[in-house]
């Protein structure tokens, strides 16, 4: 039977342990647990969901009532028997992580928790980090998350699998933590640590390996005349490769996830003496996708005379207001004085700031307003919305774009211009001229 648990314990405000902390919730309804998400360094005592762009997040921790509580205070460490370490990892320029924080977090931490409570990790460490750390092995863990914005409640709800690493991976869980997995009715995979860890390196090597053969596939399609969009069904019907594989081209690795785990297995490589050129490789291959972009508004003269740019979208990806490693600020830093840049982004009050250290930009109210009246239009941000937009956008009478570069495919081909152009990752269509 399982133990029914009073209190748990998510440590730090931040995405993946806002949205664990609500899924925990509701997956512990029936026991009346109390969830409490902790972060006694976070400004102010407002509720977290507020800020973070997940579709059903609010309904769901609203529905928890006064089960699902944010605190700032240590001093309620004590009462919780399951302790989730979901802080923040930040990353420099580099991709190197920064694990003085969490760290620092730890020195906090680890001294307040019930003498029976379990510790579980769940933030992006690297392989060693979990048994490095001065704690019973028989009550510490690591957890890997399934974090991925815009899916991330859905995917703490019904995560395709629970991958755990222990101490012994053939030692029982505690009680108390085993009744809480087997709320979720998915395969559970036991490990060492460092198993544990570098399987979630390895899952997003493997993200960036099939990106990088996608985008380096896009250009062969765009030089030959083939065209990606034609055969990327084709490849996903090979049961090798799957439905689910990420075969959509794109300007390169954002977000700093994907990167942080290429750069942390050519660390380890350097240091074990492994060969880690496959990770170099892709590294490379993507940090400069964004140039794809920049040459094709060099062919439309952008560089050359003054012309009137529209932007959809700058967050690194959708669901989120992230900017970290996005494609949009070097574009931006790229281009030069004369052009005028009007930019629409559904979060643009939460990039502003970062936004307008890089490159003075008018910000206008609706898609609509960025790409009436001029010269080119940039899709940027693949947001689910600009489909609807890019439908009618396109004007016979000439006040929609004259081009449209877009690396997403958001743009149809019904809502061309007569006179426009639509430039698209992995077509291979005639060159246009301006």
């Amino acid at each position: 039977m399982s133990t029914r648990l009073r209190r748990i314990g998510f440590l730090g405000h931040s995405h993946l342990a806002v949205v664990s902390a609500v899924a925990a919730a509701e997956k512990t309804r029936d026991w009346g647990t109390e969830v409490l998400c902790l972060d006694w360094q976070a400004s102010g005592c407002r509720d977290p969901v507020a800020r973070l762009e997940e579709p059903d997040l609010p309904s769901y921790a609203a529905r928890q009532g006064s089960r699902l509580r944010w605190s700032q205070s240590l001093a309620e460490l004590p009462s919780c028997e399951l302790v989730f370490l979901a802080w923040d990892v930040p990353t420099n320029e580099a991709g190197l992580s920064d694990l003085s924080g969490i760290r620092a977090a730890l020195d906090e931490v680890l001294p307040r928790m019930a003498k029976q409570a379990s510790l579980i990790v769940m933030s992006q460490v690297p392989p060693g980090f979990t048994r490095s750390l001065d704690f019973p092995r028989d009550r510490l863990f690591y957890q890997v998350e399934t974090l991925i914005f815009g899916e991330a409640l859905a995917r703490a709800l019904s995560p395709e699998r629970l991958i755990l690493g222990s101490a012994d991976k053939a030692q029982d869980l505690p009680s108390s933590y085993q009744g809480f997995l087997d709320q979720w009715p998915c395969p559970q995979w036991r490990m060492n640590y460092e198993s544990a860890e570098l399987s979630k390196t390895a899952i997003n090597a493997y993200l960036a390996a099939t990106l990088t053969v996608t985008n380096t596939l896009a250009n062969f399609c765009e030089a030959l005349g083939a065209d990606w969009s034609d055969m990327r069904p084709a490849l996903q019907s090979d049961r090798r490769i799957g439905p689910y594989a990420y075969l959509d081209p794109g300007l390169g690795l954002a977000g700093g996830n994907l990167k942080r785990d290429l750069v942390t297995l050519c660390q380890l490589g350097a240091e074990q003496g492994l060969s880690s050129r496959a990770m170099a490789v892709a590294l490379r291959e993507n940090q400069a996708r964004y140039h794809w972009v920049l040459d094709r508004l060099r062919a439309c003269g952008v560089f050359d005379k003054p012309l009137r740019l529209g932007i959809w979208g700058l967050t690194y990806k959708p669901n989120t207001a992230s900017l970290k490693d996005a494609p949009s600020l070097a574009i931006l830093k790229a281009l030069p004085d004369q052009v005028s840049v009007l930019v629409f982004d559904p979060l643009w009050p939460q990039i502003e700031q970062e936004v307008l250290q890089v490159r003075s930009v008018e910000a206008v109210l609706s898609p609509g307003a960025a790409s009436e009246g001029v010269d080119l239009l940039l899709i940027l941000t693949p947001w689910a919305a600009f489909r609807m937009h890019a439908g009618g956008a396109g004007r016979t009478d000439g006040s929609g774009p004259k081009v449209v570069i877009d690396p997403h495919g958001i743009w149809p081909d019904a809502g061309k211009n007569q006179e426009g152009q639509v430039w698209q990752l992995g077509q291979g269509r005639e060159r246009w001229e301006t």
